[in-house]
């Protein structure tokens, strides 16, 4: 299982919209969230599913949207995941493999919730639970389990599937009228959130679009590569300290310095890797002097900037450049 669950800036794209939608003040949500300043200007930058988390409960709490979740995947629907849909589908003959094979992946990939099956007399519960720490209510995410589920089951089904039975942990009557579950039999304040899927739709042979391919991603348990996607693109902002480090990634401080120290590592010594993995991609980078680049690194001085650089690479900032122009 990954350490830190992260993803794309892109997918805050749909959030903003919606936010704008509501007449909310979206950056000023997005910097309570904790996200990087560059999330909100560009579509690449890694985010941390934390923060997302974090986003989701100032949006539900404080902001008061109750029916969040729906809205977003009504709108984004599933074409973010349709490539690892299409690897499932490519290893299963049946709709019920390849939603298993879905909640393995998941299992395996993602750290903020777990799924699992429950068996009916007319087909398979497929359930969500969240991770004992997360730090937001259930109701977005319930939300989004949910109807993400839905649309899955419509993208290998290639149909406008609705389930028939739905269970939600929450008692809020006004998601009764949403679309997606306006047909089904709803039970509110249930002990865990699942859709019943029948089981004549799980034998049909899975359908799916796009390029199919027989390998599914392998993920490896790289604590220190998803720390420098996560955490570098604070840097040029603030240097982020350890409890600032926990909140962004979601892991708590003591974990933090379990895995750091049991990888030889101190959360200080991560923190100058980083700064320096950085410096020398703006060195190569050649637009900026080395003087702004100690300033945007947050070092007090050039000659403290100076002295990390050759203490980490044996050569001075302009050595490196000049080797690497």
């Amino acid at each position: 299982m990954k350490n830190v669950f992260f993803m794309s800036s892109w997918v805050l794209k749909p959030v903003r919209d919606l936010l704008h939608e509501h007449k909310i003040n979206v950056e000023q949500t997005f910097e309570k969230a904790m996200f990087p300043k560059t999330a909100t200007s560009k579509d690449d930058a890694v985010i941390s599913w934390a923060c997302i988390r974090r986003m989701f409960r100032i949006i539900e709490e404080e902001i008061g949207i109750i029916d969040f979740g729906f809205d977003l995947i009504t709108k984004v629907k599933i074409h973010h995941i349709s490539h690892y849909l299409n690897y499932i589908a490519a290893n299963s003959d049946t709709v019920e493999d390849a939603l298993k094979g879905f909640i393995e992946l998941n299992n395996d990939s993602a750290n903020n919730a777990e799924m699992y099956f429950e068996s009916s007399p007319s087909g398979l519960w497929f359930c969500f639970s969240q991770r004992q720490y997360s730090d937001t209510q259930f109701h977005t995410f319930e939300q989004m389990f949910i109807a993400t589920f839905i649309e899955i089951v419509r993208y290998y089904t290639a149909s406008e599937w609705l389930p028939k039975e739905v269970g939600l942990t929450s008692d809020i009557p006004s998601l009764l009228k949403h679309d997606y579950v306006s047909e089904a039999q709803l039970y509110l304040n249930h002990s865990s959130n699942r859709i019943l899927v029948e089981q004549e739709i799980l034998n049909k042979a899975p359908k799916a679009t796009g390029i199919k391919r027989s390998d599914l991603p392998v993920y490896r348990d790289d604590i220190i590569g998803e720390l420098t996607l996560v955490l570098t693109p604070y840097l040029q902002g603030f240097i982020p300290s350890l409890p600032q480090a926990a909140l962004i990634t979601g892991v708590s401080e003591r974990s933090l310095q379990r895995y750091l120290h049991d990888r030889g590592l101190t959360y200080r010594k991560l923190i100058e890797l980083l700064r320096i993995n950085k410096a020398k991609q703006l060195l190569k980078d050649g637009r900026y002097t080395i003087s702004d680049i100690a300033e945007s690194l947050h070092y007090n001085h050039y000659n403290n900037f100076s002295r990390a650089f050759r203490a980490a690479t044996t050569m001075s900032p302009s050595q490196y450049r000049k080797q690497h122009s």
